[in-house]
């Protein structure tokens, strides 16, 4: 697993960098979605899901944001920890959505893992 201590220090540098401003748009996407990644590694779900659904207000409130790598990461962690937390419908469109995001910004493997994803979850 990862180490605690990580996770912590991983955390204040995102906070750091957020209160001294030096952290917005894409790069503050990029480093949430990280987060949300390491804390589904870590098994810390609900922290997971609170960091995907800041990075989902994000990409709501900014189109720039919409169609990009780091949006198609956040909705596929959103996706992954509502899995966890029993929300199945919601997850099902987070994954969707983290999809839609990946093949629009031209990840195309990373968008056939997820739509086999969305398969396996379809059957279930």
């Amino acid at each position: 697993g990862l180490d605690e201590e990580a996770l912590v220090k991983f955390d204040r540098a995102r906070t750091a960098l957020r209160i001294s401003g030096g952290l917005a748009g894409l790069a503050a996407l990029d480093l949430i979605g990280h987060l949300a990644e390491l804390h589904l590694t870590a098994g810390r779900f609900d922290d997971a899901l609170r960091e995907a659904e800041s990075g989902q207000l994000q990409v709501e409130s900014s189109s720039d944001l919409v169609g990009t790598e780091e949006a198609g990461r956040i909705f596929s962690a959103l996706g992954k920890a509502l899995i966890e937390a029993g929300d199945l419908d919601a997850a099902l469109e987070s994954l969707e959505r983290g999809r839609s995001a990946l093949t629009a910004a031209g990840e195309l493997e990373a968008s056939r893992l997820g739509s086999e994803l969305l398969g396996r979850l379809g059957d279930a």
